[in-house]
C-alpha cells in the first residue's frame, strides 16, 4: 500500500497537476533523514521511513491520514491550480484513470475533496438558478393574471421583471463576471424587488383604467409610489454596495452587482411600466 500511495512520477504525466503526495512520499522523506539512508536502496529507505513512523505515535498519526491501518485504503493529495469544474473536473477523471493504473486490479478511485465539493456546490447552484428562474415566471404570470385579468397585461407586466434579470447575467457575460456561489444569487434577490414595485404599480390598476383611462390611472399610481420607489431604491443600492468594499472577491461582487442591478430594477419600474400600460 506504501509505494501504491507514492506516485508522483505517474501524477507528472498529467498535464495541469502541480503535484502529489502520499503515504510513500511521507514514509521515504523520513527514510532519508536517517544515517542509514546513504547505505539503503529506494525501498529500503520506504521500509526504513515506515519503520520510523510506526515507532511512534505522531508517525502513526502523521501515517493514519495516507493509509488506514488494515492498509486496504490510502490517500494521495494532489495539487491542482484554483479553477471552475471546467478545467478541475478532467483533471480529477485524468488522476483517477492514472491511479486506476497504479493499484491492482479491482482497486476503486473516488475523487474528493473540499475543492470538488465546492465545485459541486457550484454546480448545483446553477442548476436550481435556472430552475427556480424557470418556475417563477408561470408563477408571476399567474399573480399578474389575478391582478390585471388580460392576457396582454400580464404578458406586459413581466417586462419589467424579466429586463433586470436579462441585463444583469448579459452584463456579467459581457465583462467576464462568471456565476458563483456569491453571483449567482443575485438575480433571485433583486427579481423579488422588482416584482413587489412593479405589483404596487399596477395595484388597481384595471379599475382606475376604466375609469380615467390607462395613462391616468399609470400617472397617477406612480405619483403616489415613485418617491418610495426611489428612497428605498437608494438604501438597498447602498445597503448592497457595502459590501463592494469587501476585501473578499465574491462578497464585492455579490454587492457591487447587487446594487447596480437594484438601480436597473428601479429604473426599470419607473420607465418601462408607464411605457408599456400608458397607452391603453
Amino acid at each position: 500500500p506504501i509505494s501504491a500511495a507514492r506516485s508522483p512520477a505517474p501524477a507528472a504525466r498529467i498535464p495541469g497537476l502541480l503535484g502529489a503526495a502520499g503515504a510513500g512520499d511521507l514514509a521515504a522523506e523520513i527514510g532519508q533523514r536517517s544515517p542509514l539512508a546513504v547505505l539503503a536502496t529506494r525501498e529500503e529507505t520506504l521500509g526504513l521511513g515506515l519503520t520510523l513512523l510506526t515507532a511512534d505515535d505522531d508517525g502513526e498519526r502523521a501515517l493514519a491520514r495516507f493509509v488506514t491501518a488494515d492498509g486496504r485504503r490510502a490517500r494521495v493529495t494532489i495539487f491542482v491550480r484554483s479553477g471552475g469544474f471546467e478545467a478541475i473536473d478532467p483533471l480529477a477523471a485524468q488522476a483517477r484513470q492514472v491511479a486506476l493504473g497504479e493499484l491492482p486490479p479491482a482497486s476503486d478511485v473516488v475523487a474528493t475533496g473540499t475543492l470538488l465539493l465546492l465545485l459541486g456546490f457550484h454546480r448545483h447552484l446553477l442548476a436550481t438558478l435556472a430552475l427556480s428562474l424557470t418556475l417563477t415566471l408561470p408563477v408571476l404570470a399567474g399573480v399578474f393574471a389575478g391582478l390585471l385579468r388580460r392576457p396582454t397585461d400580464v404578458l406586459r407586466a413581466l417586462v419589467p421583471n424579466v429586463v433586470p434579470i436579462v441585463l444583469l447575467l448579459g452584463g456579467m457575460g459581457w465583462v467576464g463576471i462568471g456565476l458563483d456561489v456569491a453571483t449567482v444569487m443575485v438575480a433571485s434577490i433583486v427579481l423579488g424587488l422588482v416584482v413587489d414595485d412593479t405589483i404596487h404599480s399596477l395595484a388597481r390598476h384595471r379599475e382606475r383604467r376604466g375609469e380615467v383611462g390607462g395613462a391616468a390611472a399609470i400617472a397617477e399610481r406612480l405619483e403616489r409610489t415613485a418617491p418610495a420607489y426611489l428612497l428605498t431604491g437608494a438604501i438597498l443600492a447602498a445597503g448592497f454596495g457595502v459590501c463592494a468594499l469587501s476585501d473578499f472577491a465574491p462578497i464585492a461582487r455579490f454587492g457591487s452587482l447587487s446594487a447596480a442591478t437594484v438601480v436597473i430594477a428601479v429604473l426599470a419600474d419607473l420607465t418601462l411600466v408607464p411605457a408599456l400600460f400608458g397607452r391603453d
